[in-house]
């Protein structure tokens, strides 16, 4: 019989010092093995605000709230690092506001090259008019540290907001 974390396995009796009979009606006095301990995971969220973004300019960064810095830290206002030895999830939410009609992009940056694959398209159909674009994915920093950041393609914007979130996987 085991409960919670104390082992009550001795000849169907609590270990030295429990009673005896019944055999744990109450957790036994030495544990069978030290309770499981869940690290905790780091994780950051930066605001994304850019006032008047031009195509093809990386997007402001900041920080919001960082669980230590000591995994995930802004480089710059564009750049965050993410240290070495780590699997991230990264996810963003972009809305940009067109002073002209077409579409945009944005697409992430890791160690500065561009990740099509994770890139989102939207369509401003007319000036004044806002979309939103997001996207999560992983990122291995397993064998090397990293950088992140994003870039804005696309019609001159008169306001790019929204928000990322870095969470540490493992």
């Amino acid at each position: 019989m085991k409960m919670n974390v104390y082992d009550c396995r001795t000849d169907d009796n609590c270990q030295a010092g429990c009673p005896k009979t019944p055999c744990c009606p109450q957790p036994c006095c030495t544990p069978c093995c030290p309770p499981i301990c869940i690290p905790c995971q780091e994780y950051a969220m930066f605001h994304i605000l850019d006032n008047a973004a031009a195509s093809n300019t990386d997007l402001t960064l900041l920080p919001i709230l960082i669980s230590s810095g000591q995994v995930i830290a802004p480089v710059s206002g564009t750049e965050i690092s993410l240290a070495q030895g780590h699997i991230f999830e990264i996810s963003y939410q972009v809305t940009a506001t067109g002073s002209t009609a077409g579409s945009f992009q944005v697409e992430p940056l890791i160690n500065l090259v561009p990740e099509a694959s994770h890139s989102t398209t939207a369509q401003l159909s007319e000036a004044g008019m806002s979309a939103s674009v997001s996207a999560a994915f992983l990122v291995s920093t397993l064998t090397a540290p990293g950088t992140f950041s994003l870039q804005y393609t696309g019609p001159n914007a008169s306001s790019v907001t929204g928000a990322v979130v870095i969470r540490e996987l493992a």
